[in-house]
Order: C-alpha cells, then sequence, then structure tokens
C-alpha cells in the first residue's frame, strides 16, 4: 500500500493471527497502527513487534461489542494520532457442529463478529463523516461467502458483514469515506 506515511489506521483485533499480520503491513508501509484487541497483553505484544521492526504504533484496549467503549476507543486514537482508516478485524469462533454448540457460543460469536463490526464502523463513520474522509475496511471470511462445516453461526455472521459492509458502501458514497470489504481464506493465516 502506498499512501501511508502521514495516515493512522485502527486494526481491530489486532493482538493475534490476521489482524496482527495486517498491523505489521500497515506500519511497513509507513501506517500508525493504533492495535485494538479486548487483552491488554496481546495489544502490547503486537505494538512491541511493530516498533521493534521500525515502525509506529499503539494499544488501543477496547471490547468491541461495547459501543460505549468503541466509541471512547476512537475517540481516543483520534486525539493521539488522528485517524484516517478502520480494519474492521476484529472476530471470534468456536469450531463445533451447530447441534451441539450452546447458544452462549452463538452470543459471543454473534456479538464479536457481527455487532463488533457494527459498533466500529458506527464510532469511526461518524468520525470520518465530520472529518470528510476516511476508509473502513471490514475483513470477513471465505466462509460468509459459500460456508463452512463446523462454523455454521461464524460463517453466519461473516455473510451478515459482507451485506453490512456493501449497504454501508451504499449509504457512506459521496462523503469521502469509502467502505470496503475483503473475505480471505482461512489459510491465508495458519
Amino acid at each position: 500500500m502506498r499512501g501511508l506515511d502521514t495516515k493512522t489506521a485502527l486494526v481491530t483485533g489486532g493482538g493475534g493471527g490476521f489482524g496482527t499480520a495486517i498491523a505489521r503491513r500497515l506500519a511497513e508501509d509507513g501506517a500508525t497502527v493504533a492495535v485494538n484487541d479486548i487483552e491488554k497483553q496481546r495489544a502490547a505484544d503486537t505494538v512491541e513487534t511493530i516498533r521493534e521492526a521500525g515502525g509506529e504504533a499503539f494499544p488501543a484496549v477496547a471490547d468491541v461489542t461495547d459501543l460505549a467503549a468503541v466509541q471512547e476507543m476512537v475517540a481516543d486514537v483520534e486525539e493521539r494520532a488522528g485517524l484516517d482508516v478502520l480494519v474492521n478485524n476484529a472476530g471470534w469462533d468456536r469450531i463445533s457442529w451447530f447441534l451441539d454448540q450452546e447458544p452462549e457460543a452463538w452470543d459471543q460469536i454473534l456479538d464479536v463478529n457481527l455487532r463488533g463490526q457494527i459498533n466500529c464502523a458506527r464510532a469511526a463513520g461518524e468520525f470520518f463523516a465530520a472529518q470528510g474522509e476516511g476508509t473502513v475496511v471490514a475483513i470477513s471470511s471465505d466462509a460468509g461467502r459459500v460456508g463452512s462445516s463446523g462454523e455454521a453461526v461464524y460463517a453466519g455472521t461473516k455473510g451478515g458483514v459482507i451485506a453490512f459492509t456493501k449497504t454501508l458502501a451504499r449509504e457512506l458514497a459521496g462523503t469521502g469515506s469509502p467502505v470496503t470489504s475483503s473475505a480471505p481464506d482461512r489459510q491465508i493465516h495458519r
């Protein structure tokens, strides 16, 4: 990616897996990265890795399922470094057959994967609309397009992210805030 030298990107779920890879790449390309994770140490570990490689990063600890916490996080990131890009990546899954899965697992999968994306898009979107620019990148999954055995609820949430992102892109068209999504295969970060 080019043109990120003066940009700040907030990466949700940046404390592990694909989120860490995204955060590292954005930093390599010159962005200052706000690394979000619900776990302070995971965010700190990614920040340390980025800094050791010569990049700029800081932790942005918050639970993406809590809109008030997300709004506070976005305000803190903006105050500290500005905000130009939201990479809406936080996700969670518990692999098991649907009929064997407890409703508590459904709730967590739905809350993190779909409500978390909605909360973060709302908080950043409000800021981007006021600013007149900003980019939202939603990370979904190939499971949201084609399904995935043992991940019925997860696949449903990722399909929801795809539909939500397409609709958000239409609603924000012309505001200077492009919205896009990526649906990588799970194998990409294993």
